[in-house]
């Protein structure tokens, strides 16, 4: 099964059961054969929206749909219906989507729709990218970590890198990898721990709350891309599971990911930024 394929079922799996409370993201991932953790960061590269945040949508877009259309149906039980424990937690959600409350919905208020995804498929010109396959012996890094959720990891991992850099830490541990380690290795979580920090031979010492682990020898997809760091980063991501991994013939082996960090102005156009990912050949 493609990546595409697996985009699609979980898309079918969401729309075939908005209705039925046992939806779970990890269910989701498990029919597509995907740990939870691999499965939501493709649903966000693919879709720019967390499976979490879209799944919520689309209940509370269908619910207003229903109490719009059917003003005798009960509020509670339309918040059952879709997942939410109380009224109360119903009502507040659905006003920060639609804009009004439920009660208000049912009396002809205009509402907000958030439509299923489709997947459209473009033909574009071609682009290169910039990457090399290379077989790399153990080695260690030493990083600073911390535990993040999907669905706050895009806005709270920056304020990480804004700590390390205030305390200090780059000037004993330099910033050369921003590492990604998979779900804790639990498939069935949702969080994640993600690490800043460097290959050890860089490090003089290694300070008291860094941790330091072992990377086994493995063979490495190697990508790379020029322009101000953040949205450089972003990009890369998509253009490396979007384009090249679908067609590469790889596959990649979770567990653990780089992002890799070079010295100079992040802000920078020349700024280069790259994406480490431990690979295997397709059988």
């Amino acid at each position: 099964m493609n990546l595409l394929e697996c985009f699609q079922i979980s898309i079918n799996e969401v729309e075939d059961n908005l209705e039925n409370e046992t939806l779970t993201i990890s269910g989701i991932a498990k029919k597509v054969g995907l740990s939870s953790f691999y499965f939501q960061r493709l649903f966000l590269i693919y879709a720019s929206i967390t499976i979490g945040e879209y799944i919520r949508n689309r209940r509370l877009s269908m619910a207003g749909q229903q109490l719009h259309n059917n003003p005798d149906l009960s509020i509670i039980d339309t918040a059952l219906r879709y997942g939410y424990e109380t009224q109360e937690s119903f009502s507040k959600a659905f006003k920060r989507f639609h804009g009004c409350t439920p009660l208000e919905a049912k009396k002809g208020h205009k509402l907000n729709y958030y439509p299923r995804l489709e997947i459209n498929v473009e033909i574009k010109g071609g682009k290169t990218m910039d990457y090399k396959i290379e077989q790399e012996k153990e080695f260690e890094i030493v990083m600073l970590t911390k535990k993040f959720t999907n669905d706050t990891s895009m806005d709270e991992i920056p304020l990480f890198w804004d700590e390390y850099m205030k305390k200090g830490y780059d000037k004993v541990v330099p910033p050369m990898l921003g590492i990604c380690l998979e779900g804790y290795n639990n498939d069935t979580c949702a969080a994640f721990e993600y690490g800043i920090g460097s290959i050890k031979e860089c490090v003089k010492r290694v300070p008291s709350g860094f941790k330091t682990m072992k990377v086994p020898a493995t063979l490495w997809a190697k990508f790379y891309a020029h322009g101000p760091c953040t949205k450089t980063v972003q990009g890369l991501w998509k253009e490396v599971y979007k384009k090249w991994l679908p067609n590469s013939g790889y596959e990649v082996i979770k567990g653990f990911d780089f992002e890799c960090y070079s010295e100079g102005d992040m802000d920078d156009p020349n700024y280069e930024v790259g994406i480490w990912l431990p690979v295997r050949k397709i059988k």
